[in-house]
């Protein structure tokens, strides 16, 4: 298994990522704890 398919199933065994596709190509992933800290700061005033 490759190095960064490796980190991806651990990020989603924490709970950290979400796939979202469904399938075993191509998949699409989210994480709403990682968007929430790069969006940190820039709400608007």
């Amino acid at each position: 298994m490759a190095f960064a398919s490796k980190a991806i199933d651990t990020l989603v065994q924490l709970g950290i990522a979400l796939e979202i596709t469904g399938g075993r190509r191509n998949r699409l992933f989210v994480s709403d704890a990682c968007l929430a800290i790069l969006s940190k700061g820039t709400e608007p005033w």
